[in-house]
């Protein structure tokens, strides 16, 4: 670090003194940005002649700080502690840039608030009855057709079959609204309900992290696990998802709270001397509602359940198939409800078990013609949109713009640019899975602890990666459906790092150097997460602010 800083100030330095000949300034004099830039050199120069001493101070007063911690509070209080302190500034950040007093007075439409108002009524169907003239047309999921006629007098994405309009999306959440009265439905919004989707998913993943800590890393660092968790909660694309949510991030977002959920009650489970059956009971209904929020998660819940009952049969080694039945009946008794519960609802309502209402939705595709929904060929280019889209940097804050995607009118950031926290996940999921299944030395298999760790490793990548490439064979591209499958892989990238660092801190120094590259991109992570973020109320109040700060440091 010492000679990091050297090199740093030394070239920041020379950059000020031979800026004209640099060609970066024209102008012979000094100005203010040339001062300003020598001052930053000398003060990085400053650094690292001071950085041993500031290190070897710095270490000391660490570790009396740590032991005085570790005497007053137990390692999980500290964990908890932690992880509540990131809870409450993610929820804040939420909670701002879902702007929810501009939000309350915009009159739309509430798709599972009025489903739930069915629901209440008995009825599968919303209230709104559709128009004479939208029922009349020859072909009304024509967009086209109804265009020409000025026919929009209708909810946009709703379903029409039969004479009335369906929502498509899952009604799980709708009928957990269902126990709300109708004058606090009538308060409430589906951007409501995506706020309390994103603070419960992002609370399952701390509980997850948190427990991972407690078990596997136990020299890892509290702060180490708090600036995890900062880039669980505040990446792209949650962040632009709460600005203007709707009922297409409230559904996405439902359905991650209820698969993280259920990998949290699962991985809970793994505790006991023998199978918990409540709470593999409770996983598999935090599963079942997942999906009835959102049925594209299907190969990922079936993904989980099976590495859940191999991971069990290893961990717990069962002397009899029929021990196991009760097991089989609590991991599959609540999924079978649920599937058996949507069969019937979408039966009741189109006639057949397997149509969600898509094909009768009334949007700018006629999806009853549209048979291109999901190919291979839609991968690489996909892969491309999602991980490598370019940004835009700009001279004015915020900074950071998503450029415009034209074929779907949606604005675009690679992940790669603005959530490069995910790169952590790669290299100790690979060397953690190697020793889980070829190494048999190592012992690691043998141990309920390292076999809980390999699941959770398993399930979340592996679901991840299912759901990445679900999305990316789907032809259309939108940031929110990058959600279907960042909470996995982040959290997953999270436990791998804080793994890796305990690792590695028992071989010296690379430990610290892992220490500084997840600084560094959880740094860029939150950074993009929030610029991308902020409201337009936000940026005239941070426009302000930051013209004011210029007046103080007479830069203005």
């Amino acid at each position: 670090m010492k000679k990091v800083l050297l090199i740093a100030g030394a070239a920041i330095v020379a950059l000020a003194v031979f800026a004209r000949q640099f060609g970066i300034d024209n102008d012979g004099d000094w100005g203010r940005s040339r001062v300003a830039l020598l001052i930053v050199g000398l003060v990085f120069i400053f650094g690292g002649l001071v950085f041993p001493f500031l290190q070897s101070k710095g270490t000391d007063l660490k570790n009396a700080a740590s032991e005085a911690v570790g005497r007053i509070l137990p390692y999980p209080a500290q964990i908890a502690i932690a992880s509540l302190f990131v809870i409450c500034i993610t929820a804040g950040a939420y909670i701002w840039f879902i702007q929810l007093d501009v939000r309350e007075t915009t009159i739309r439409y509430e798709y599972y608030i009025e489903l739930a108002k069915s629901f209440k009524k008995g009825q599968l169907h919303l209230e709104e009855e559709p128009s004479a003239a939208l029922l009349s047309l020859s072909n009304p999921y024509d967009y086209f057709l109804r265009r020409e006629l000025g026919i929009e007098d209708f909810p946009w994405d709703v379903s029409l079959y039969d004479g009335k309009f369906y929502i498509y999306w899952g009604p799980a959440p709708a009928l957990l609204l269902t126990v709300f009265g109708a004058d606090q439905l009538s308060r409430m919004g589906d951007f409501h309900i995506a706020l309390f989707f994103a603070c419960g998913l992002f609370i399952y993943s701390a509980l997850i992290a948190g427990t991972f800590w407690a078990r596997s890393v136990r020299n890892g660092g509290i702060f180490l696990l708090g600036i995890l968790l900062l880039a669980v909660g505040l990446y792209t694309p949650i962040t632009i998802m709460m600005k203007g949510a709707r009922i297409y991030e409230a559904a996405i977002l439902g359905s991650q709270f209820f698969f993280i959920g259920g990998c949290y009650w699962a991985y809970a489970s793994f505790t006991d001397p023998k199978p918990a059956l409540w709470k593999l009971a409770f996983a598999s209904l935090h599963w079942g509602f997942a999906i009835g929020s959102r049925v594209i998660i299907l190969p990922s819940v079936a993904f989980s359940v099976l590495v859940t009952l191999f991971f069990m049969v290893r961990a717990y080694k069962p002397t009899t198939p029929k021990a196991w039945l009760p097991v089989l009946a609590a991991v599959g008794g609540p999924l079978m409800l649920a599937g058996l519960g949507l069969g019937w609802y979408n039966w009741a309502r189109f006639g057949s078990i397997f149509e969600f209402g898509l094909r009768y939705q009334l949007a700018n595709i006629d999806y009853s013609a549209f048979e291109n929904l999901f190919k291979g060929s839609y991968i690489g280019r996909n892969l491309y949109n999602y991980f490598a889209h370019p940004i835009k940097i700009a001279s004015r804050f915020p900074w950071l713009t998503r450029i415009e995607y034209v074929a779907s009118s949606d604005r675009l950031a690679g992940l790669l640019y603005v959530t490069p926290f995910i790169l952590l996940l790669f290299s100790p999921v690979i060397r953690l899975v190697r020793n889980l299944f070829v190494s048999s030395r190592s012992g690691l298999q043998t141990k309920q602890s390292h076999l809980s760790e390999g699941w959770i490793f398993t399930t979340l990548t592996g679901s991840g990666i299912i759901m990445m490439t679900i999305i990316m064979s789907y032809y259309f591209v939108a940031m929110r459906f990058m959600e279907d499958f960042m909470p996995s892989l982040l959290t997953a990238a999270a436990l791998a790092a804080g793994r890796e660092y305990q690792l590695l801190n028992r071989t010296g120094r690379l430990g610290t150097v892992l220490a500084w590259v997840v600084i560094l991109l959880v740094a860029v992570t939150v950074t993009a997460g929030i610029l991308l973020a902020i409201p337009n109320s936000g940026i005239s109040y941070m426009v302000n602010l930051i013209n004011d700060i210029n007046k103080l440091l007479g830069l203005k």
